[in-house]
């Protein structure tokens, strides 16, 4: 085993970019204007570590075979940074906040604290957690669930095989599903579609909001538990969408 660590003075808007074939990556906070890498893994020294104007990138040297060329890497960033993450087996994990995530994995688990603006996911084995996501959320999975808490904005989910859980989103929600349950605790916004072959949609709608509904289901119910309306007048308009094969529908308070 070895270990490599460098330290780099970067401005506001910086971007690291971080790639590792067999390993995890795990991203903490640093105070502004710094980044330091660790690279930790027998094949540590032949990773390149450079730094170009603010961009920091991270990455096996060419040529360097795939199964040899594993390793851990650890960044320290401020909060201000962009990142992009890959890795093919490990899991990524974002402990700080950041301004811009895009973290893409082939089997393992990705765990998001909180990304400022906006944030695009892929995994094609292996869960995802997000817990805030200042404006928009892309995510693309293949098996897993998929946890997400507070997106300002819009999100996006495409899942093949896989339950998806949203505790609040502010705007838009656009769910395709293959296989799993959809439920969102809390939807704040104006626009809601979802598509599933099997599974449930489980929907929570605040009180004084005027629906437009149009759900499409072949075998399935649909249950309606919104709390009825004292006559005042609605809030917001919101449009439901909601197409499903085999599933139930349930609407309900939030």
């Amino acid at each position: 085993m070895s270990t490599r660590t460098e330290t780099f003075a970067v401005g506001e808007r910086t971007r690291v970019e971080a790639s590792t074939t067999a390993g995890d990556v795990v991203v903490t906070a640093a105070p502004a204007g710094t980044v330091t890498v660790l690279v930790d893994g027998s094949r540590a020294e032949e990773y390149v570590i450079e730094q170009r104007g603010d961009v920091v990138t991270v990455e096996p040297a060419k040529g360097v075979r795939r199964w040899l060329g594993g390793a851990d890497i650890h960044l320290e960033v401020p909060p201000t940074a962009t990142l992009e993450l890959s890795c093919t087996s490990g899991d990524i994990t974002v402990n700080s906040a950041v301004l811009e995530l895009v973290a893409n994995v082939a089997s393992g688990d990705i765990r998001v604290d909180d990304v400022a603006r906006s944030a695009r996911i892929k995994s094609a084995s292996g869960d995802v957690f997000v817990d805030r996501v200042g404006e928009r959320l892309d995510v693309s999975t293949a098996s897993g669930t998929l946890r997400i808490g507070t997106v300002g904005r819009d999100v996006s989910v495409t899942t093949a095989s896989g339950d998806t859980y949203i505790d609040r989103v502010g705007e838009t929600v656009n769910l395709r599903s293959a296989s799993g349950d959809v439920e969102v605790t809390r939807f704040d916004g104006t626009d809601f579609k979802a598509r599933t072959l099997s599974g449930d949609v489980r929907i929570g709608i605040p009180s004084r909001r005027l629906l437009d509904v149009d759900i499409q289901t072949l075998s399935g119910e649909l249950r309606n538990r919104l709390r009825e309306g004292d006559e005042s007048p609605p809030e917001r308009s919101a449009s439901l969408q909601l197409k499903t094969v085999s599933g139930d529908v349930t609407l309900q308070g939030a």
